[in-house]
């Protein structure tokens, strides 16, 4: 039996390579030329010399030492994957983290500004130490310094007129859309909006196909939503688009393959989608969407099978987060790089469970993210600060989280939709107010 920290074998490390780009046993053989069962015998040879116990953690920490690099149709294996030195450990995050945002006044001579600007410092200083915030707790809007009175950051809206559980949830123009989804009667084609303003929902044109665990972004003023789970439980290779404007729903190209369980995004007027279950399997491939071609390619491929993953675009990179795989529960970032067609491996987050993952970000700052962990243990909210990369978990909702509710970020607040308790789906519609803004106003001069 081969011993932890024995080199590997040109043969083991070939094995490996295919591995960790996402190649089934099968297609390893095939590629290699080898039988199935020498597949397996290799893998358990390299389990143990890297002391591993899966795929994944042996495609993770190959993808750490440089020996893999993951390939896109358009590179080849000329890509590096490229490899970020491990930050530090998570640590709290610094407080303050209040934004201030001063009410403009004309300019004032250098030595005064000064004096008020310290002033500010002062003001503010005293409101975080009075009031007793909490970590990345921001002040509401106010025109006094002294007219602040913290509200309850969790709240309770209007009901989600059909109740359902593993819905699409997509903000758009101060408002919700609560899409698809399982509810009482099965898999739902429900299509309802919130206005956030009002507080109200109103339903509208249902999705021509029912579907569950699919994911929706918008795209030129439209809804699209690929795929997802039909009445059976089995993947659909359907694209649906929802036309706001017109309340009327229209198809679009069709996926590759059929798909549910992927992690979906869109930027600079593209749709990206990763990985997902097909059906018999966790897929690897990333998919690109153009709305002008109306046609889906294959444009890459994560190092290694993934689904039910959140995926958010920040500045000019896309990041994906937790997600589940045959292995379990990956606790662990990538960075993809639309422009360049390259991931960028980020070490595993140490200290953090997520498993099932949803995701957003506010202010291009702040990432929340609702991970449901699954063993028993319930979904929580957590905060991610992209500038120093340190976790926090959010004051928990007195109502409680559940599996298979939906996450949406809006301005500065936080949604979180439906679900299901004890096999039922819950009509529970919450909001979290993230972040605040206090309006300082300046002495007149």
């Amino acid at each position: 039996m081969p011993e932890p920290g024995e080199a590997l074998s040109e043969r083991e490390m070939e094995v490996l390579r295919l591995a960790a780009r996402g190649l089934t046993n099968d297609q390893i053989a095939a590629q290699l030329v080898i039988s199935t069962n020498t597949v397996k015998a290799h893998l358990r040879n390299i389990f143990a010399k890297l002391a591993v116990a899966s795929r994944t953690e042996a495609a993770l920490l190959a993808i750490q030492r440089g020996w893999v690099t993951v390939e896109t149709p358009a590179t080849a294996a000329s890509e590096p994957v490229a490899i970020e030195e491990p930050s530090p450990a998570a640590a709290p995050l610094p407080a303050p983290t209040a934004e201030v945002v001063p009410t403009p006044q004309p300019a004032l001579p250098w030595p005064r500004w000064l004096i008020l600007a310290a002033m500010l410092v002062l003001i503010v200083a005293l409101i975080l130490s009075m009031f007793g915030l909490p970590q990345g707790l921001f002040l509401r809007q106010t025109n006094s310094p002294l007219d602040i009175s913290p509200e309850p950051r969790w709240a309770t809206l209007a009901d989600l007129p059909t109740a359902r559980s593993d819905l699409v949830l997509v903000p758009f123009a101060d408002s919700l859309y609560a899409i698809g989804g399982v509810g009482a009667e099965g898999v739902s084609p429900a299509t309802e909006r919130f206005d956030s303003l009002g507080g109200t929902w109103v339903g509208l044109a249902p999705k021509p196909t029912a579907v569950s665990e699919a994911r929706g972004a918008v795209l030129g003023g439209h809804i699209y939503i690929p795929g997802g789970r039909d009445a059976q439980g089995q993947p659909l290779p359907t694209t649906e688009v929802y036309l706001v404007e017109r309340d009327q729903w229209a198809s679009a190209a069709a996926l590759p393959r059929p798909l549910s369980g992927y992690a979906l995004t869109s930027f600079e007027g593209k749709l990206y989608l990763f990985g997902g279950w097909d059906g018999l399997q966790y897929r690897a491939e990333i998919l690109r969407y153009d709305p002008g071609l109306d046609r889906w390619e294959e444009i890459g491929r994560l190092p290694f099978p993934w689904g039910y993953a959140g995926a958010v675009a920040i500045g000019s990179r896309i990041l994906l987060i937790g997600g589940i795989n045959a292995d379990g529960p990956l606790n662990v970032t990538l960075d993809y790089s639309p422009a360049l067609v390259t991931v960028q491996y980020t070490q595993p987050l140490s200290g953090v469970s997520l498993g099932r993952a949803q995701a957003t970000v506010l202010l291009d700052r702040y990432l929340y993210i609702l991970a449901d962990p699954g063993n028993g243990q319930p979904p929580r909210i957590l905060q991610w600060e992209l500038r120093t990369r340190n976790w926090q978990e959010i004051e928990p909702s007195p109502a409680g989280l559940y599996p298979g509710t939906a996450l949406a970020g809006m301005g500065t607040e936080i949604f979180v939709v439906g679900g299901r308790r004890e096999g039922a789906a819950l009509p529970l519609v919450q909001r979290f107010q993230a972040i605040y803004i206090v309006t300082l106003p300046t002495p007149a001069p």
